[in-house]
């Protein structure tokens, strides 16, 4: 049986990044705290909804991309879009 929450560590391979890219989403704003990963009060570590993640794997607009775009991120945190597909 699949665990309902991941580590940091296990969610970077659920999504299959790295946990340094898993982080730069997490500050971004792309991965929202409350809804795809929490934090108690008072502890250092964090947990991943793998229902929440799952669902916005489905989504497909993870990284901003809208219906009919592609959207490709940059290093500074802004994002390219292409024409629609």
């Amino acid at each position: 049986m699949d665990k309902e929450f991941l580590t940091i560590t296990e969610a970077a391979e659920f999504f299959g990044w790295s946990v340094q890219t898993l982080k730069n989403r997490m500050a971004k704003g792309v991965l929202k705290r409350g809804i795809h990963w929490f934090k108690r009060e008072g502890e250092i570590s964090v947990r991943f909804d793998r229902a929440a993640c799952a669902a916005w794997i489905r989504e497909g607009k993870g990284d901003g991309e809208e219906r009919g775009q592609v959207v490709i991120l940059m290093a500074r945190g802004y994002s390219l879009k292409s024409v629609d597909r």
